[in-house]
């Protein structure tokens, strides 16, 4: 038996949390999450019913303007212009800053939700049905580092949207990561339960606990982190010739406007 989230299993929670509250998981998010914490760039994602909250939904247009456009990368390595889900569910399409996610955080972690004893449960690993100890929580990837519990969840959207987010409370340290494409999460089989294949992941881990990261045979870790990111990127080149020396000019000009910048200030400073 082995072990792989799916996202849209909180599905299921649709129905249940209607019948339980005749209200919405939409209706619950905003009235228990985004008003209580004052999430001012948080909505759910293109959300096309305003019969709820008119005022709230006006904040909300602000928000999708504010929007970064999603993009896919193709087999040919270059990008094109793609589409977010619509609606709103349990399993996704929240749309966010990380700033609001920072707020989110500090709401967890001072245990604004849920009492202490609820929030141990949650970040504590579940048992699959013939006693295997598994990787998830409730609602939250579990997973041990170095003698460090992480806590941790992805988001992925086909072709348009990825984070990540990593919670260490020994540390008291968190990290999150939004991405308009797919490309934080679809390469690196997260859905497996092992955060160590991202490497985002990787870079969090070695620049915050690098004692931690070093006691892991940095040798053998360096070389994942550059196979990793290397399976990410693809093996073909992302520029070809001329691309390379436009860079350098592009280079070289603004190391130029670096230097005489500042000499162009002086001389309208003495000769006006």
């Amino acid at each position: 038996e082995i072990f792989r989230y799916s996202g849209g299993r909180f599905g299921y929670l649709e129905e249940v949390i209607k019948n339980a509250t005749g209200k919405s998981f939409g209706e619950l998010f905003i009235e228990r999450i985004i008003i209580p914490l004052d999430l001012k760039n948080t909505a759910p994602s293109l959300w096309t019913d305003s019969t709820f909250y008119p005022e709230i939904t006006n904040k909300f247009s602000y928000t999708y303007k504010k929007l970064a456009k999603p993009y896919r990368l193709r087999q040919d390595y270059l990008i094109s212009k793609s589409k977010y889900i619509m609606g709103f569910m349990v399993a996704g399409g929240l749309v966010t800053t990380v700033h609001d996610m920072a707020k989110f955080n500090i709401a967890l972690d001072t245990n604004f939700f849920f009492d202490k004893l609820t929030n141990n449960r949650i970040y504590s690993p579940t048992i699959s049905i013939d006693g295997k100890l598994l990787p998830y929580g409730l609602g939250w990837f579990v997973q041990d580092f170095c003698n460090l519990r992480l806590l941790w969840h992805y988001g992925w959207h086909p072709d348009a949207a990825s984070s990540l987010i990593i919670k260490i409370p020994e540390k008291n340290i968190s990290f999150m990561i939004f991405a308009n494409t797919d490309m934080l999460s679809k390469p690196f089989s997260l859905h497996n339960g092992n955060v160590l294949n991202s490497p985002a992941a990787l870079i969090f881990l070695k620049t915050f606990l690098p004692d931690e990261f070093r006691s892991m045979s940095i040798d053998k870790k360096e070389k994942e982190l550059e196979e990793i990111v290397f399976k990410s990127a693809g093996e073909k080149p992302l520029i070809n010739g001329f691309q390379f020396i436009l860079l350098i000019f592009c280079q070289l000009f603004f190391i130029t406007a670096i230097i005489f910048w500042p000499l162009r200030f002086i001389i309208i400073k003495l000769f006006p």
